[in-house]
């Protein structure tokens, strides 16, 4: 059985008000969900962080198109440090990428980027499990990392 204690190893600095994501936080955080939320069945995608400071996280794949029809690979997730958000908020943030990563990565078609798939999915983790998953997050009164 795996361990996903944040300590030391895992390399999470910890402000007074927040912390600071980095890819490891983000790498023990994606397997546990991976296993709690989505079946053990999405590959490790390539992990970075930003400085991005209108875009809390963002999925990103490059699509090739073949016999008509459009497959995902190279998958990468994203997540910023410009913002000193509170641990809880960054799991929100990476499970609303991981949300997208599994609808890209099984194919699933949506109405949109937050349609009807993405919606029922975060629906179902906020209601089942308590996030605070949304499609859109307001990021009035965050504080800028320092």
């Amino acid at each position: 059985m795996r361990s996903y204690v944040a300590d030391d190893r895992t390399k999470i600095y910890r402000r007074i008000r927040g912390m600071i994501v980095t890819t490891e936080w983000m790498e023990t955080w994606f397997r546990k969900f991976n296993d709690d939320y989505f079946g053990a069945g999405l590959p490790l995608p390539v992990l970075k962080t930003s400085t991005a400071r209108t875009r809390l996280g963002q999925m990103s794949c490059k699509r090739t198109k073949r016999w008509g029809r459009i497959k995902c690979h190279d998958f990468i997730i994203k997540l910023t440090t410009y913002y000193d958000m509170t641990e809880r908020q960054a799991q929100n943030v990476l499970l609303h990428e991981m949300i997208h990563y599994s609808i890209a990565y099984t194919g699933l078609k949506d109405t949109a980027p937050h349609g009807v798939v993405f919606r029922g999915i975060a629906d179902k983790l906020n209601r089942q499990y308590g996030w605070g998953i949304k499609a859109m997050t307001t990021t009035k009164g965050w504080k800028k990392a320092e």
